[in-house]
């Protein structure tokens, strides 16, 4: 997947943080990405403890796309997620043991948005 189309999968909310943190450049990169899940942390209700204990196991760009899911997880209409600070926590602890797959749940959020 490419930057383009994690960006045009993320919730509105999410797209209106990298649109500011991206400036004048046509797509978000990596850094854009981590600073704006940082930035929606208050918003989702995840903890500052939560949001480091994911970014120490398994780097930013992972912690960031996370929560980037996590946010567009919300709006599903089949299971959406309710405790964001929960969900984080329990993408840590999967990616913790090796059961994490990040990648299928980016496509999983591309496909939905596709759908819409």
């Amino acid at each position: 997947f490419k930057p383009r189309q994690v960006y045009a999968a993320c919730s509105d909310n999410m797209r209106l943080y990298l649109d500011t943190v991206k400036g004048d450049r046509a797509l978000p990169d990596a850094l854009d990405f981590i600073r704006a899940a940082e930035l929606m942390l208050r918003e989702l209700g995840i903890n500052q403890s939560a949001w480091d204990d994911a970014c120490n196991a398994m780097g930013p760009i992972e912690a960031a796309l996370s929560v980037i899911v996590i946010d567009a997880g919300q709006y599903r209409s089949s299971r959406p997620i309710h405790s964001p600070g929960g969900a984080l926590r329990a993408f840590t602890r999967r990616h913790k043991a090796g059961q994490l797959n990040l990648t299928g749940s980016i496509i999983g959020m591309i496909e939905r948005s596709r759908e819409k």
